[in-house]
Order: C-alpha cells, then structure tokens, then sequence
C-alpha cells in the first residue's frame, strides 16, 4: 500500500499516495490543521490510488470549508476520482 502523505504550504494542502478506505481517517487527521485559512486549494496530483472512500473525504474537505466560510478549489485531480464523482452525481457539488 501506497502510504499518503500531506503536507501543507502557504494556502495549498498537498496530497499524495493511497486514498484508498484504511488511509482516508490518517489524511483527514493530517488534513485538519490546515482548515484555518480564508482560503485552501487541495492539489490531488499525487494521489495514485482510489476508491470511494476518496470521494467521501472530498466531500468532508468540502463540508469543512462551508463550516468555516473558507474557498476550497481542488486541482489536478485525478481522471479516476473525477469519474466516480460524476457517476455518483457530487461532481458540481465539489466543484471538479
């Protein structure tokens, strides 16, 4: 398994790995401090493996940001991820 990473640089959270069922919970953990922001783009560009844990996690990232009336822009999001949105009908909602 593919063990994620996150690292968090000025307004731009970085993720990359597994974003897989047994590794969502660690990148939200990692994720949370970074949520103090006006504004937060998530690049996706590293993430080499999903499911659909990774969809729920976006929209916990997306459910955060509300809560705090932060902008939240993910890019560079994988062809895989952008799929399992459409087909689950959050694709507008999260804003891919």
């Amino acid at each position: 398994m593919n063990k994620p990473s996150v690292e968090c640089n000025d307004q731009c959270l970085t993720v990359k790995g597994a974003l897989i069922f047994h590794t969502v919970m660690d990148v939200l953990m990692q994720s949370k401090a970074s949520f103090i922001q006006e504004a937060l783009t998530i690049d996706l560009a590293g993430v080499k493996k999903i499911d659909t844990s990774s969809l729920t996690l976006l929209c916990e990232w997306s459910r955060m940001a509300k809560a705090k009336s932060m902008t939240l822009n993910f890019i560079n999001v994988p062809e895989s991820l952008l799929h399992l949105a459409e087909v689950n009908n959050v694709k507008a909602i999260l804003k891919l």
